[in-house]
């Protein structure tokens, strides 16, 4: 990524308070779409990132006069700082800077010696007329008297001279690692995951700013309310079972269904439904013909004649079309 701080002369005026007191935060990056004097446009979408690698730094940035500190580097002179910049922070998109301004700044600027500012910023490609470029970073910013003059921006911080083949601008080393630790990344992983990392933390938060806590409810009242209903449950349960065997032990002493299938009907009855359609069935059936008693035991039987069909015989009668008697008779008839 070719970054390469840009001076972006804007609309920064310093406001005083009521009291004439300097102010101690200043917007440095507007937000979203930014347009240069000289009709170059920045866009501002990551401000997140650039206060995340201020941090990872861990150094002030200078705020100077005129940007010496940008384009008077071949002078070797020194560069007088008007303040230096302490932390940054994201504000609905802009970043805002605090400054810690030096004495003799605080009296110029109340003096209204300086009146403006400007920042320069870092972008991840040369600024060109008509280009969109992502701005990346802050390099620095200055106190200004020409926020209005269309002069072209310049291209690097060492104008005069070639660019130098690798202008990447790190992080430092401990503070980068530590960066990458906290995003559970490797030690050494590029600018580009740790980019990564930051936009999925970003959009984890903001998906938990929408939270519907309607939704949902404590968990400390969702088990108790599962386990009443758990409690619940298991009681019909029981009593279900309860149910279902008087009604086959019912059934069973009216002789309306063999004991040896006992298990079967419980079965059928495990759940409501099944047991009301046992139920139902049990109040329109009659006993089992295997089980209805006969007056055999009270008649002496006369020697070879059949005194009355067994259900074998009577089911053999009616498949012949005869009736209970007249296969009686022929049964009697043979016997003869």
């Amino acid at each position: 990524m070719n970054q390469t701080a840009h001076i972006f002369r804007t609309h920064c005026a310093l406001q005083l308070g009521a009291d004439a007191q300097v102010p101690e935060w200043v917007e440095v990056i507007p937000a979203g779409t930014i347009t240069g004097r000289d009709d170059r446009v920045f866009i501002n979408d990551r401000p997140e990132l650039i206060v995340a690698q201020f941090a990872a730094d861990g150094i002030d940035l200078i705020f100077d006069y005129e940007h010496l500190s940008e384009v008077d580097l071949e002078a070797k002179k020194p560069v007088p700082a008007a303040g230096w910049i302490s932390a940054l922070e994201e504000r609905k998109g802009a970043v805002w800077a605090r400054v810690d301004w030096t004495a003799k700044a605080r009296e110029m600027i109340a003096a209204r010696e300086y009146r403006y500012f400007s920042p320069a910023l870092l972008l991840d490609q040369d600024a060109v007329p008509g280009v969109q470029v992502h701005v990346v970073g802050l390099s620095s910013a200055g106190l200004v008297h020409s926020p209005f003059l269309r002069s072209a921006a310049l291209n690097s911080k060492q104008p005069t001279t070639p660019k130098p083949e690798n202008s990447e601008v790190a992080m430092k080393g401990d503070k980068r690692v530590a960066l990458c630790q906290k995003l559970k990344l490797a030690d050494e992983a590029s600018d580009d995951a740790v980019i990564s990392a930051i936009a999925v933390l970003q959009a984890e938060a903001e998906k938990a700013a929408q939270f519907d806590q309607s939704n949902f409810v404590p968990k400390a009242d969702y088990e108790q309310v599962k386990s009443k209903l758990d409690t619940l449950q298991a009681g019909e349960a029981d009593k279900l079972k309860l149910e279902a065997e008087a009604a086959v032990d019912e059934a069973i002493k009216d002789q309306k269904v063999a004991p040896a299938s006992k298990d079967y009907h419980l079965e059928a009855c495990a759940t409501r439904k099944g047991l009301d359609q046992f139920k139902a069935l049990m109040g329109t059936t009659g006993k089992l013909a295997i089980t209805q008693q006969t007056d055999l035991d009270k008649k002496t039987p006369q020697a070879g004649k059949v005194e009355t069909l067994s259900v074998n015989q009577k089911q053999i009668a009616k498949q012949m079309g005869l009736s209970d008697k007249a296969y009686l008779d022929r049964l009697n008839d043979k016997e003869a």
